[in-house]
């Protein structure tokens, strides 16, 4: 997690910006960030009740998916209707406000037909809490932290496939609260409740986004074809404090809509003694923002709106292929090559984007247990429109920003023992970050940045019928940085050590009991350790630790309570109520939530 003045987010291999624009974000091959913020919180503009599982690229994306796939791709795949067969809905309420319902239907229609509808809604009132400005100590108030309110988080998905042709349509929605000031001079302590409200809603942002596609996959011989239309439009609204005591405000917003079509066709063939498939494909996509305003002032005297974000059209078209070749026995090559060819915005003094991203990998298979994997990435990330056109002073755009590209090494190891009942992988990686995007202390955007790192990710899990338990530990280390503050080979604000720990276990699964399988007990562990933040990035003395910090949660699921088809859970964060900072895109670490919890029943028919 990093700290943002008003989103929350995640950062991959650490790097950041002021939004999650580094990893791509799909829920079923379908693209979630937006094209002119390159946009897609982990936040409650996304259902999870609905997912089957959720797919991890770790490192380059680009030779597949182009833009935005740079330091990791998420793919959250949902149910079919044949998983469900019916109906279910979850109701929760927790403390500080928290209301949440969900639900999802679907059936297996026969003939090749499958369909699915979800929907999620949640809100709370976030924790208050008191505080000193570390810059100004004297200063002293109170704070919002976890806010999702005035108008709910939700999330409505539809997923249809009927043989060939399949069907998906999405509506997400979710205002977060900006816990203090972000902008002016941001991180000032405020009274959030003070300030005015634009469209029924506290200052904080706001995103809106509706998606459709239309596929279609047909196989004609040999070869399996994917074609799809998509189109997608999306709202970005930041009611935006700028000064904590004149309560001086402003109404940041802008629309976008994207179209776009996409083909590619794969098959397998035999070459020198060896089998592969190979894969083609082309896309096309227009983007478009048509709109925007910022009125401002001290309410209720506002201005009339000025355009914030300067209209525009951008088109980018690529190709890509895909090998995957099997040489000799237990020894795979899988290559791939994308070209993105991205006209900017006309204007005179900017030019287009054209860049190739490449990816290898070598993988050995000495038996169904072991396997090693050597590969090479590189990805690119497009400066945002929103960094190149906006006229916000404490955001100033720059139309020269180049894209950030991103060279990935990595070697791996993963081992499966016990029947499979054992899995453990370890990844060594170096990366290799150049024109970084950051935030200057003027408050403009600048491609001053490059930052080469090296680390190892670990992870280990073991599942037997009535206990799993999953963990996971990352080491990195900043050797060079540019642009950014380190120190101690740490960027600022991205620890050094990450782990995880996870527990589910049933611990009446072998007695005699006919709910003994529907108890499960959840514990988790998380560990973030210590950092290197500013307390005050302009203050010359500024402190620079933040100590570690370890998080216990837990919670608590029983099925069939009572009668078959219902569910009863309850879920604490930060179970202890640790206290604990974290540093990103703001002027010093906030505090993050205390103790939370939330209690949850599911009906299925």
């Amino acid at each position: 997690h990093i700290q943002d003045h008003n989103e929350y987010f995640s950062a991959e291999r650490g790097i950041y910006a002021s939004a999650q624009q580094k990893v791509l974000v799909l829920r079923d091959g379908q693209r979630l960030n937006n094209r002119s913020y390159s946009e897609a919180n982990f936040d409650y503009s996304i259902n999870l009740d609905n997912v089957k599982r959720i797919e991890i690229l770790r490192g380059p994306g680009g030779s597949l998916y182009g833009d935005v796939a740079l330091t990791a791709v998420v793919n959250i795949v949902t149910k079919d209707g044949k998983d469900i067969g019916g109906m279910e809905a979850t109701l929760g309420a927790g403390n500080y406000g928290q209301q949440r319902f969900s639900f999802t239907g679907g059936k297996e229609l026969g003939s090749g037909k499958d369909f699915v509808f979800s929907g999620s809604i949640f809100q709370d009132d976030g924790q208050k809490v008191s505080f000193a400005d570390p810059r100004n100590p004297a200063k002293q108030g109170t704070s919002v932290i976890y806010g999702f309110r005035d108008t709910p988080a939700y999330d409505t998905y539809l997923k249809f496939h009927s043989g060939e042709l399949g069907v998906l349509l999405s509506r997400r929605y979710s205002h977060y609260l900006e816990p203090r000031t972000g902008g002016g001079i941001t991180g000032e302590i405020m009274d959030i409740d003070s300030f005015a409200k634009f469209n029924g809603e506290t200052p904080g942002l706001s995103t809106l986004f509706n998606n459709a596609e239309v596929s279609y996959a047909p196989k004609i011989d040999d070869y399996n074809i994917t074609s799809k239309v998509y189109y997608g439009d999306s709202q970005v609204r930041a009611n935006l404090t700028t000064n904590a005591t004149t309560l001086a405000q402003g109404d940041v917003n802008w629309r976008e809509w994207v179209g776009g079509v996409q083909t590619q066709a794969s098959r397998p063939y035999s070459l020198l003694g060896g089998e592969g498939t190979i894969l083609a494909g082309a896309q096309f996509e227009h983007m478009e923002v048509f709109d925007s305003g910022f009125p401002s002032g001290v309410a209720p005297n506002f201005s009339a709106p000025i355009i914030v974000l300067k209209r525009g059209k951008e088109n980018t078209t690529a190709v890509y292929t895909q090998a995957k070749h099997n040489i000799i026995k237990g020894f795979i090559a899988n290559i791939g090559l994308r070209y993105d060819y991205k006209q900017r915005r006309e204007d005179v003094s900017v030019s287009d984007v054209s860049q190739l991203s490449p990816r290898a990998a070598l993988i050995y298979l000495p038996n169904d247990k072991l396997s090693f994997r050597l590969s090479y990435g590189h990805s690119f990330v497009d400066a945002p429109y929103w960094y190149r056109y906006n006229t916000l002073p404490s955001y100033q755009g720059a139309l020269s920003l180049k894209p950030e590209e991103l060279n990935t090494y990595q070697f791996s190891v993963e081992n499966n023992l016990l029947g499979n009942m054992l899995t453990n992988r370890v990844n060594f990686f170096y990366n290799d970050f150049s024109n970084v995007i950051f935030r200057n202390t003027g408050g403009a955007y600048t491609n001053a940045g490059s930052v080469k790192s090296n680390g190892i990710e670990y992870e280990i899990g073991y599942r037997r019928e009535d206990l799993s338990t999953k963990a996971n530990y990352t080491y990195q280390s900043f050797t060079e940085v540019t642009g950014y503050w380190a120190k101690d080979y740490m960027m600022e604000s991205v620890p050094q050590h990450m782990a995880n720990l996870i527990v589910d276990y049933a611990p009446l699964h072998s007695m005699q009991l006919s709910w003994g399988k529907d108890l499960w007990l959840n514990a988790s562990l998380r560990y973030v350790g210590d950092q290197r933040s500013r307390w005050g990035k302009a203050l010359a003395n500024a402190a620079t630790t933040v100590d570690s910090a370890l998080i216990a949660n837990a919670g608590f699921t029983v099925n069939q309570f009572i009668c078959k088809d219902l569910s009863l859970g309850f879920h604490a964060y930060n179970l202890f109520d640790k206290q604990y900072y974290q540093g990103g895109s703001v002027e010093y670490p906030f505090l993050q939530p205390g103790a939370w919890y939330m209690g949850e029943v599911t009906y299925k028919w």
